[in-house]
């Protein structure tokens, strides 16, 4: 059984998920996992890519994220897992004492993610377009809905 308690931290990419959860880890001394770094496909080159599929559910190992989850909730007081669509997993949610919902405009988002770090001129092009073709819609499609439910179902929860 998990002994410490979970914090999801979800938002679009570029919304400042990983910066915050860093600060906030630091802060409370927590364990830090990424969703990034449970990803099923090797990075393939933006222009090479022709569907969202690196951006949906199913690119991501979610039984071996939940493994690592509730082992690192047994050894550590705070546990945060931050993603864009870490919200929309059904057993990291039902461990959660904390769901923290960033929102930011897409164009926003958009500029933080490119200047992440210094890329060749082409290389920045081709994630502009990237995130304009399939980051954007996909978290639409995927990580915008799982929000909202959570949401909801806090407001819910809140009012009861």
């Amino acid at each position: 059984m998990a002994c410490g308690k979970l914090i999801l931290l979800c938002g679009a990419s570029g919304s400042g998920k990983s910066s915050l959860a860093a600060t906030l880890g630091e802060a409370i001394g927590a364990t830090l996992l990424h969703q990034d770094n449970y990803f099923l496909k090797a990075f393939v080159r933006y222009q090479d890519r022709v569907d969202d599929s690196f951006e949906g559910p199913d690119h991501v190992n979610w039984p071996r994220l939940r493994c690592d989850t509730l082992e690192a909730l047994k050894a550590s007081d705070w546990v945060i897992v931050e993603g864009h669509l870490v919200a929309g997993d059904q057993e990291l949610s039902s461990h959660a004492s904390m769901v923290v919902s960033l929102h930011c405009p897409p164009d926003l988002c958009k500029a933080r993610r490119l200047q992440r770090r210094k890329r060749p001129e082409k290389e920045e092009e081709e994630l502009a377009d990237y995130i304009d073709l399939f980051v954007s819609p996909a978290f639409l499609r995927y990580g915008r809905p799982a929000l909202d439910a959570v949401e909801k179902s806090c407001g819910r929860a809140a009012t009861q």
